[in-house]
C-alpha cells in the first residue's frame, strides 16, 4: 500500500495485474489516496467490474480495468503469464515487491522484462538470502528505501534509454523524416 500511496501523492498511476496480495494492495494504496490505477486482469473482467470495491472506483473514474482475453474467461495460468507482458509494457518502470524464485507470475514476468529490455526493473530489498532477488538485481536495480521521489526512478529509466538506437523502428523513422522536412 505504501508504494501505491506514494505513487498517488506524486501523480503516478499504478499499473497492476490486480491479483490478490501485493498487486491489490498497491492499487488500493493509490485509489484510497486520490490516485489512479490500471488493472490488467487475466480473468473474470465482467465479474470484477461488478464487484462493489471495483465498481466504486470505476464510477469515480479512478480505475480502469482491461483484459486482452474474453471478459468472461476463468483463471488460466497461460493467460496470467502472457498478460504480464502487457503490464510491463504499459509501465514506465517496473517494481518487484514480492516474488518466489523460479516460481510464479511475478518472477517470470520480471525475467521476461529483463530479457526484453522493457521498462527498467527495480527490486525491493530483503534480508531473505533465498529470495533470488540478487539474480534479478544483477540486471535490474535495488529499489531505494525512500519512496519520496518516484520521479527519480522514472528519470533513471529515461537516462538509461537515451543511448538506445531507435533508427530501425518505423515510428522513429517517420519522426526523423518529418523533422527533416
Amino acid at each position: 500500500e505504501n508504494l501505491g500511496c506514494a505513487a498517488a501523492r506524486q501523480g503516478f498511476s499504478i499499473v497492476s495485474g490486480g491479483a490478490r496480495g501485493v498487486d491489490e494492495r498497491a492499487m488500493l494504496g493509490a485509489l484510497e489516496n486520490d490516485g489512479t490505477a490500471i488493472g490488467l486482469l487475466a480473468d473474470s473482467l465482467l465479474r470484477a467490474g461488478t464487484s462493489e470495491w471495483f465498481r466504486k472506483h470505476l464510477l469515480a473514474e479512478d480505475l480502469v480495468l482491461v483484459t486482452p482475453f474474453n471478459p468472461e474467461a476463468g483463471f488460466n495460468v497461460g493467460n496470467a503469464m502472457s498478460r504480464n507482458r502487457c503490464i510491463y509494457c504499459l509501465a514506465e518502470t517496473a517494481i518487484v515487491i514480492g516474488s518466489t524464485p523460479d516460481k510464479g507470475g511475478t518472477w517470470n514476468g520480471a525475467l521476461e522484462d529483463l530479457k526484453g529490455a522493457w521498462p527498467p526493473l527495480w527490486v525491493k530489498r530483503t534480508e531473505n538470502e533465498s529470495s533470488g532477488y540478487p539474480e534479478l538485481v544483477r540486471r535490474g536495480k535495488w529499489l531505494p528505501d525512500d519512496l519520496d521521489s518516484l520521479e527519480c526512478l522514472m528519470e533513471a529509466s529515461t537516462d538509461e534509454n537515451d543511448d538506445l538506437d531507435h533508427s530501425g523502428l518505423p515510428l522513429f523513422e517517420n519522426r526523423q523524416r518529418d523533422a527533416a522536412r
